[in-house]
């Protein structure tokens, strides 16, 4: 499952950055295992890849980005 798809609005990449460890901590509670997909903010924006801040010592987790352009 996805954290949360295309956090945008109020949502900045601090903000995201600083949410993520605590949700996953939540889901690693009862999914050890499951891969999770995460997308930087900006509606999943490649752009905004660069400042994605993913914890380090997690193996399962996806990364995704929406491209709108042709």
């Amino acid at each position: 499952f996805e954290l949360l798809n295309e956090p945008h609005d109020k949502i900045d990449a601090d903000i995201w950055n600083a949410r993520i460890p605590q949700v996953m901590s939540m889901v690693r509670a009862s999914n050890p295992e499951r891969n999770v997909i995460v997308g930087p903010t900006h509606w999943n924006s490649r752009n905004d890849l660069p400042l994605l801040k993913l914890p380090e010592n997690d193996r399962h987790m996806i990364v995704t980005f929406h491209y709108y352009n042709p």
